[in-house]
């Protein structure tokens, strides 16, 4: 297990520790078989074995199924295993049983985030800092939803509050990055993810945003070198060899953008903004067959046209060729 992942174990811990500590099951209130499955569930869960922790969970939900722990820790299970519809069902559940716990409201507006669901996200994650306003992660995560919704200030915002209250919390300075970068404070934006590198010197996406920063300052050769950070840390990044190809684009190197796109695209075949670098940069391949382009042409659209080919909507418009329009 390296770094990360144990870095990822202990986060899911605490988490659970968290959430059980906000709602304990009362001896006399349960059934003591609901007791006695429960501990070693969270166990299962902690150790990472979810296949044991959701048979477990569901055999509680059998017995007790209106239980919130249960019912929550059901729903991040769905939700780590891409099962969103279920895991928000599931935490909604939990949140009708227990209103008032802080942990239930956070995960859903996670769960709602990834479902692209962002202004119930947002009300989720405001909910949780109703209830807890000291939740760092809460105000980051606000943040990011804030972001996606076009909502850079608002966003920056809470991500200076998260580091506020919790000053060396490296993912808050690296989000707080991403968001000055897009109201375009560049420099302030490098500061920031210096200061996340600072707490985590091997937080690979930041290295990737800080190759971005400084890319749209102009400075390529540092740009590359910070990709190459990043990638030397989690080589599986395909963010990363995108941003490289891109600089390589930029820089005349033809060849090597290519193969930096095809390694994107390896680790993630759906990757379409690295789809379309490619097409593009292949353009400008020397040598390059007709067929070989056409091939290119063919693999992007097997992987990123799902969706594109609807039939064609009957038109309800006025046809009449003479009609006034309206602008």
């Amino acid at each position: 297990m390296d770094r990360a992942e144990r870095r990822r174990q202990a986060k899911r811990n605490k988490k659970l520790k968290l959430a059980t500590g906000k709602t304990p099951p009362a001896d006399n209130a349960l059934p003591d078989r609901v007791l006695a499955l429960l501990k070693p569930a969270i166990e299962a869960h902690q150790a990472d074995r979810l296949d044991e922790a959701e048979r477990l969970y569901r055999q509680i939900l059998d017995i007790a199924p209106g239980h919130a722990i249960t019912n929550h820790f059901l729903g991040v299970i769905a939700h780590h295993t891409g099962r969103g519809d279920e895991a928000a069902r599931l935490i909604a559940k939990a949140i009708e049983t227990d209103p008032g716990n802080p942990s239930f409201h956070f995960d859903l507006g996670n769960v709602l985030k990834t479902l692209g669901r962002l202004d119930a996200a947002a009300d989720s994650h405001r909910e949780t800092l109703r209830l807890r306003p000291d939740m760092a992660e809460a105000h980051t995560s606000l943040g990011l939803v804030l972001d996606l919704l076009g909502l850079a200030e608002e966003a920056a915002a809470c991500h200076r509050e998260a580091i506020h209250l919790k000053p060396d919390y490296a993912q808050a300075h690296n989000n707080l990055g991403c968001s000055l970068q897009e109201l375009g404070l560049l420099p302030d934006a490098v500061a920031s993810y210096h200061a996340a590198l600072a707490i985590q010197p091997d937080y690979a996406e930041t290295h990737s945003n800080l190759g971005n920063a400084l890319r749209d300052q102009g400075k390529l050769d540092e740009a590359m070198a910070s990709y190459h950070k990043a990638l030397a840390i989690k080589p599986g990044l395909a963010e990363a060899h995108n941003n490289l190809g891109n600089v390589l684009k930029h820089l005349g190197k033809v060849d090597e953008a290519v193969a930096s796109y095809h390694k994107a695209l390896a680790i993630k075949p759906d990757y379409a903004d690295a789809g379309r670098n490619l097409l593009f940069v292949t353009l400008n391949v020397p040598g390059l067959t007709p067929k070989e382009l056409f091939t290119e042409h063919l693999r992007f659209s097997e992987n990123h046209s799902q969706g594109i080919d609807r039939p064609a909507e009957d038109l309800t418009n006025d046809p009449t060729p003479d009609r006034r329009l309206r602008v």
